[in-house]
């Protein structure tokens, strides 16, 4: 185990440094929640949609940094939890709730993928076969396990994300989840 305020290399921070780098991951969140809520006042769906991913981006940072200790030091402040709380608040005006799909190649038909909230939560887990099911299956899958919030409007749905910040729309649904995901990539058959 590192000591606390250690990267992943043994390199030790500050107290002082995690303390502004805390800080600086506060603002930039309260920024891009306020640029979603802009975007979602203004109804401009490409920027709302830049936004999620920009938000996407600062989950993955925070939890990925010291092995996911910045989270922990930011739930200590009475600022990260107000951050919280707004960031519901805004949730709750999406008619469709973004769901990053995080995917891992388990083997070469197996794929493993993690299902997490504006919010930054993991709400599923889902293991599908890379090549034989489609991207279809996986929004039948998520449509049956996964509940979309108590507070989210009467009429709202998942809208996934790929690992790579794009929007998954219905037209890639024939798509292996290999393929659909960055996984795997195909050719076609040369007959």
């Amino acid at each position: 185990m590192r000591p606390e305020g250690s990267d992943s290399d043994g390199d030790e921070f500050a107290p002082d440094e995690v303390r502004q780098l805390c800080w600086s991951f506060m603002d930039k969140y309260s920024t891009c929640l306020k640029e979603l809520e802009q975007a979602l006042d203004s109804k401009k769906k490409r920027r709302i949609a830049d936004c999620i991913i920009e938000l996407y981006w600062c989950d993955r940072d925070v939890k990925a940094f010291h092995s996911g200790e910045l989270l922990l030091q930011l739930q200590s402040y009475l600022r990260w939890q107000d951050i919280a709380v707004e960031r519901e608040r805004i949730e709750e005006k999406l008619p469709c709730l973004p769901l990053r799909l995080n995917a891992t190649l388990q083997s070469s038909d197996t794929v493993v993928i993690t299902c997490t909230n504006l919010a930054g939560s993991e709400v599923a887990e889902l293991t599908m076969d890379a090549q034989k099911e489609r991207l279809l299956d996986v929004r039948r899958n998520i449509r049956e396990s996964v509940p979309l919030p108590k507070s989210a409007p009467k009429h709202a749905s998942w809208k996934l994300i790929s690992p790579l910040g794009k929007v998954l729309d219905k037209s890639k649904d024939d798509l292996p989840v290999g393929e659909a995901l960055g996984l795997l990539t195909y050719a076609p058959s040369l007959l």
